[in-house]
């Protein structure tokens, strides 16, 4: 099918390839000229519902369901994003061809987040083989409880294993990333797809856009893409469907894996059919029914659907639609009116700095453009640095994004080359501030508490030692191993030793047992120690607000408690409240007074081996 042609004018300019337009200061004119491209995939029927499942064969799907404890999240438009992942698969295979035979494998669903490394990333289970009722994998999805941990390496091996020789079309669906490697999730990806010829692996990331999830579905031979709302993740669901039309729609990711931000010589090195470039002036190229605009650096600056109902993006939106339709996309970040023509932005990817650009006149959709233009994406531009330190000179090595893109370490030298360090960003609103610049160590503990201290040492590249302070401690969350660098099993020279740097003074004033010692630790009011035979093997925590991984905090309701539990907890008749064993061990939440009385308040948290309980003097 030939491609649209270009817009003809009168003056200047000159043609770099079939469907090419310069764009200068003083230069419009350009050739009309036809070329025959790949069209855009068209993702709707007339009507405008999605058409997918109608364009589709029968063929053998399994979804992986993320059911970790950050599934609970209230941030897709009204509900967790478990609900609305349980919904979208629900849809998903519903509006499956005829003759398709489906499963369902999760992972996180039994295995509480505080509970051992060793526990948590074995919790992966085949719910629905494939060929299963598909009324089964309903009726499953809606079962799963988020509470654990993210092995996704393991849940792809799983999910493979059902292909058993025939094509199969896995699609992931989680809020994050793997937290249990080895095995690497991207290599195990591309190992799984090398030794299963029909295999494809995509993947849909949950208000979670990163390298992980674009590698694995890459190395799997699928397709990735973003969703931030229930609604579009139902539809790019569906889209998943088939992974290889998916690729063809314009979507956050592009097309065809080419999205802006890229230099032009990388796309050709990917599709040798694109169009050449020459830089020194901005360029668009008709290609795909899309126009794609380059910097005159020969940067992709955006993508721009053509044409009144030829294409669509993956969410169905096509130029003419009504406005309405728009509501798929969520919320705009800036509205703005000329000429009669509204222009709104809303976040495509905000790590990436992506953003759908779409103009309304009359009520209708006349423009609908994915381009680098959302401000206040992560990682911010090496510009935008620059001007928040006021230091034009700098040369960053390294930019990383943490704490769900909220935080970002730039790690870079400072006044030419005449000082090393890292610069700490927070993302305030659309913008970013500066933290502090970190340049010695005494720098570290001078950062605010909110600062995720869990996630910052390690691109600070181990210059700074927070475990080596009671901050460490104060910061991190309670699980079944201890509390940042208090572990089970560490010994009190461990404690009080340069690593950890925490000294420890007896409570018990000599009375426990020999081989007993009860204390507490200056500085961490509401921490209590108990080691026995030289190693910690219990811990208490009475101090208010302290938590733990999944949220519980000294002091909230029982109530809440055990609703943010999920039924995983067992009522604990002997110390008064609720505990959960795993790994060998045990986490308690007690609620019971020094009067002995039931409360309905949690206490304390308690962590102990399973063996050896907390026992106070």
């Amino acid at each position: 099918m030939a491609g649209p042609p270009t817009r003809s004018g009168t003056d200047g300019g000159g043609v770099l390839g079939s469907g090419i337009v310069i764009i200068g200061a003083l230069t419009h004119r350009v050739r009309r000229i036809r070329r025959r491209a790949a069209c855009l995939r068209n993702s709707r029927g007339p009507t405008g519902s999605s058409a997918a499942s109608s364009e589709r064969r029968p063929a053998n799907y399994l979804l992986i369901v993320d059911a970790s404890g950050s599934m609970r999240k209230s941030d897709v438009g009204g509900g967790t994003r478990m609900a609305a992942a349980q919904d979208a698969a629900s849809k998903f295979v519903s509006s499956l061809p005829k003759g398709s035979r489906v499963g369902l494998v999760s992972y996180g669903d039994k295995t509480l987040e505080e509970a051992p490394r060793s526990a948590g990333c074995g919790d992966v289970s085949l719910k629905v083989p494939v060929g299963s009722d598909i009324g089964a994998v309903t009726r499953q999805v809606k079962t799963l409880r988020p509470v654990g941990w993210t092995p996704i390496g393991k849940a792809l091996q799983t999910a493979a294993a059902q292909a058993k020789g025939q094509p199969l079309n896995v699609v992931l669906i989680t809020d994050g990333e793997d937290s249990c490697a080895p095995p690497d999730p991207c290599q195990t990806a591309a190992t799984l797809a090398a030794d299963n010829a029909g295999l494809s692996i995509s993947a849909i990331g949950l208000n979670a856009s990163s390298d992980q999830l674009s590698c694995i579905a890459s190395k799997g031979k699928g397709y990735f893409v973003t969703a931030s709302n229930s609604a579009q993740l139902a539809r790019r669901l569906e889209a998943l469907g088939d992974p290889d039309a998916a690729s063809r729609t314009l979507s956050p990711s592009g097309v065809q894996s080419i999205r802006p931000g890229q230099l032009v010589d990388e796309i050709r090195k990917s599709h040798p059919g694109f169009p050449k470039v020459d830089s020194g002036a901005q360029v668009r190229v008709v290609w795909m029914n899309c126009t794609w605009t380059f910097s005159a650096k020969g940067v992709l600056t955006s993508i721009a659907l053509e044409g009144s109902g030829s294409a669509s993006t993956i969410d169905g939106l096509r130029v003419g639609d009504a406005a309405a339709a728009l509501n798929v996309l969520g919320a705009p970040v800036s509205t703005s009116t000329n000429g009669g023509a509204e222009t709104r932005l809303y976040p495509a990817d905000v790590r990436l700095g992506l953003g759908w650009k779409v103009q309304i006149k009359d009520g209708r959709i006349i423009t609908i453009v994915l381009c680098t233009c959302l401000t206040g994406s992560c990682p911010p531009s090496v510009d935008q640095i620059r001007k928040i330190q006021d230091d034009p000179t700098m040369n960053p090595t390294k930019i990383t994004c943490i704490d769900d893109g909220n935080w970002v370490v730039v790690e870079s030298n400072f006044e030419g080359d005449h000082t090393g360090g890292w610069l700490l960003l927070q993302r305030t609103g659309g913008g970013w501030t500066k933290v502090k610049r970190v340049t010695n160590a005494g720098d570290c503990y001078e950062l605010p508490e909110d600062a995720p201290y869990g996630e910052l040492e390690k691109p600070l590249g181990g210059f700074c030692n927070f475990r080596a302070s009671a901050v460490g401690v104060k910061t991190a969350p309670i699980t079944m191993d201890g509390a940042g660098p208090i572990v089970l099993g560490m010994t009190r020279e461990t404690l009080e030793g340069t690593s950890v740097n925490l000294s420890m003074e007896d409570e018990c004033g000599g009375h426990a047992a020999p081989n007993v010692v009860n204390g507490f630790v200056p500085g961490l009011d509401g921490y209590h120690l108990r080691f026995m035979d030289g190693k910690l093997t219990a811990m208490a925590v009475d101090a208010l607000g302290a938590r733990t991984t999944s949220g519980a905090t000294v002091g909230m309701s029982v109530k809440d408690l055990l609703s943010l539990y999920q039924g995983t907890l067992t009522v604990d008749t002997e110390h008064g409240g609720y505990s959960y064993t795993a790994g060998g061990r045990t986490l308690e939440f007690t609620s019971l007074g020094d009067d002995g009385f039931e409360t309905n308040t949690v206490l304390a948290i308690r962590v102990h081996y399973s063996n050896s309980p907390w026992a106070v003097c």
